[in-house]
């Protein structure tokens, strides 16, 4: 595993405020018990702690924990620490894993600003693919938000009914909430306890792809139908593995963007894993003169074939009711660059 000095990584445990027999919060426990999680967890990967008993804060020379309480939800920022990862606790606390989910690009509020100047409205086709969808459901999900534009958008547009994103990276959720006529939730679909709630669920950005394991999927579409309301739709794409786009993503093929600043980012994209059949993992750098920069976000991505997608979605009791191969509408088809799905519950 190797160490980011500059990585922020966020925990979160989905849980009421813990209040004991006297009526007092006993979060701040939580958070001590997972610092002496951590504090053993960095001693075996090699690094000198002083394991301390019930206190907020992990200081392994720079490394601490902070901690806040938000709605339902207990969070603690370490930093540093190694990598891109997510700690997940059990319901009671006891025990918590390390799990490479969150991509700094999304958990880290400058790499999102990145984001949105690296992805401008004048080049997101999908949002005028989605949108119009949208705009015809009452209450629509939308899982992974990103940065919250296309949801901003649809209400712009003239979107009256319900509109909620959900999204477990801490990094894009303020800039999202810019607006707040709608719900944002800092989460994940598998365990928000939402039942038949929305008209339609869309995945946009590729988001769907972040679900890399047979049982991440088959949860994921568990709660996906879980959530819809009879009749509802799941929208989302992910890219052709048959096009292998990933072969583009090189060095030679590095980008410069323009913040709204003025400053410029240097992005480069290079895969680290090569494709085995199922998952391949790349890193973006960002390079430029912010004091933060250089940065790397490394990802993993899972690719699906259009048949696995159809069995995988048939598994949870959903319906394929369209296919598209591009946001054109054009027809899916072997060197189509997408699998647009809209599924029916």
């Amino acid at each position: 595993m190797r160490v980011d000095t500059r990585a922020t990584i966020f925990a979160a445990c989905r849980t009421e405020p813990e209040v004991d027999g006297r009526g007092e919060d006993r979060g701040h426990e939580v958070v001590g018990h997972l610092s002496e999680k951590l504090t053993r967890y960095l001693c075996r990967a090699g690094r000198r702690t002083r394991p301390r008993q019930r206190v907020k804060c992990l200081r392994p020379k720079k490394t601490v924990i902070r901690a806040c309480r938000g709605s339902s939800h207990l969070f603690a920022q370490i930093q540093p620490l190694f990598g891109k990862f997510v700690i997940r606790f059990s319901s009671s606390h006891s025990s918590f894993e390390l799990d490479p989910m969150l991509d700094h690009l999304f958990a880290d509020p400058y790499l999102s600003a990145v984001y949105d100047a690296w992805h401008p409205r004048s080049v997101r086709e999908d949002y005028d693919f989605y949108l119009s969808r949208i705009l015809t459901a009452d209450a629509v999900l939308d899982v992974g938000f990103g940065t919250g534009t296309l949801l901003h958008e649809a209400r712009l547009a003239g979107h009256s009914g319900r509109l909620c994103g959900i999204d477990p990276a801490p990094g894009v959720l303020n800039r999202a909430r810019t607006r707040t006529d709608i719900e944002w939730v800092l989460g994940d679909l598998q365990s928000v306890g939402w039942t038949a709630q929305f008209d339609l669920i869309v995945m946009t950005g590729h988001a769907f792809q972040a679900l890399v394991s047979d049982e991440d999927l088959r949860d994921f579409m568990a709660a996906v139908r879980l959530v819809l309301v009879p009749g509802g739709r799941f929208a989302f794409e992910t890219r052709n593995p048959s096009v292998r786009a990933w072969e583009n993503w090189t060095p030679e093929n590095a980008v410069v963007v323009e913040l709204p600043d003025g400053s410029l980012v240097q992005i480069t994209t290079e895969v680290v894993i090569p494709f085995d059949g199922k998952t391949l993992t790349f890193t973006h750098r960002f390079c430029g003169k912010h004091w933060s920069l250089p940065r790397v976000s490394q990802s993993t991505l899972r690719f699906l074939e259009a048949d696995e997608l159809s069995s995988l979605l048939e598994s949870a009791g959903l319906r394929i009711e369209q296919r598209f191969g591009g946001f054109d509408g054009s027809p899916l088809g072997p060197s189509s660059p997408e699998i647009i799905t809209f599924a029916t519950r």
